[in-house]
């Protein structure tokens, strides 16, 4: 941008002023775009599963987005590419309702989600142990 910049001014001096207004558009979408990535960057997802819910959190700095199921009825699906290009896809459904989770994440970080899933959810199935 810089440089984009010191080259209009120098049009600007000798005369060619109308290259001005054209750097300074540039300019702004050029940071609008920057802007745009790099709040994508920062999409949080928080999962938490207890014995009774399944609670699922998305946002930027806070949720924006969150979706309460019952455990009992909700489900992780994972539905392979439709294309070896694409990266899997995993879902969240309850009762008609569904949710893409990890839809940010490369396809390594998607296998290590479902491996994280799985023994999160064999630890929930074990039953506590009984008091008396």
């Amino acid at each position: 941008m810089v440089v984009s910049l010191v080259v209009a001014v120098t049009f600007t001096v000798q005369g060619l002023w109308l290259v001005l207004p054209f750097t300074v558009l540039e300019m702004t979408v050029l940071t609008a775009c920057l802007h745009y990535c790099v709040r994508r960057t920062h999409t949080m997802e928080v999962l938490r599963l207890t014995r009774d819910h399944l609670i699922f959190e998305r946002g930027i700095r806070r949720p924006t987005e969150r979706f309460a199921f019952d455990r009992y009825f909700a489900r992780f699906f994972v539905e392979p590419p439709r294309h070896p290009w694409y990266p899997k896809r995993i879902a969240l459904k309850c009762r008609g309702e569904e949710v893409e989770v990890g839809r940010f994440l490369g396809a390594e970080e998607k296998d290590e989600l479902i491996r994280s899933l799985r023994g999160v959810i064999a630890r929930l199935e074990i039953p506590p142990p009984r008091q008396g």
